[in-house]
Order: structure tokens, then sequence, then C-alpha cells
């Protein structure tokens, strides 16, 4: 497994493990819907969470911004099919960032960090 695809795999390990510890259940991973994969689904009370996650190995280029308007895109077609399987829900998208440096791990967790348009039947989405 290349090093970065090792480091997201923990990444995510690492997440998953910090939302239960939060009291978000993961109903999913790595999971795809309309072609788009999810990185972790996840509810909490009446939502469904979308979860993206990123990590990176150093401080340079803060992970947040990897999650840009084209990847907010990509997760709102993915949450159009989302929400077809979850109708009773409201949906939520969350990003994780993961530092890892030092043998030290520093977790930001962004709830509700965007809010895409969800318009079902636009096709119009990347």
């Amino acid at each position: 497994m290349p090093k970065n695809e090792a480091l997201g795999k923990q990444g995510e390990d690492l997440a998953a493990n910090y939302l239960e510890q939060n009291g978000i259940k993961i109903l999913g991973r790595n999971q795809r819907f309309a072609g788009v994969e999810v990185d972790l689904l996840a509810e909490e009370g009446e939502e469904i969470v979308v979860v993206e996650v990123k990590t990176r190995g150093s401080k340079l280029v803060h992970p947040s911004l990897a999650v840009d308007q084209k990847k907010q895109k990509r997760l709102a077609r993915a949450a159009q099919a989302i929400a077809l399987e979850y109708p009773a829900h409201s949906l939520r998208f969350d990003v994780i960032c993961l530092i890892m440096q030092n043998n030290a791990c520093t977790i930001e967790h962004y709830r509700d960090a965007f809010r895409p348009e969800l318009s079902f039947g636009d096709s119009s989405f990347e």
C-alpha cells in the first residue's frame, strides 16, 4: 500500500473512532453513492452525516483546503442518493482534518462544514 494511501486509511480509522467516542454511529465506510465515494457515513440523532476525512503528515497545507467547491459538489451528488435511502433524516456535511506529525495526531472536526444546494433531478453536478 502506498504511503499516502496508508496515511489516509489510518486517518479514516482514527476519525471513525473519534466519532464513535462522541456518540456518532458509523453506518458505513468508503461507500459509493451516485459514483462518488463517501469516506464515512454516520448517524447522529435524526441526521445522516456525510463525513469527508482529510489526513496530512505535516502542517504545511491545512487538510481542509482539499475540500474545495468541486469536492463539495461531488459530495452533494452523493448526498442526493443518500437522501433517497434515508428519507426520514436530514443531511449534514462534516469535515474531519487530521494532522499526523512526530507521533502525535491533531483532530479537527468541522460540523456542518458546508451546505451545498441539493436540487434533485439536476444533472449539472460534475
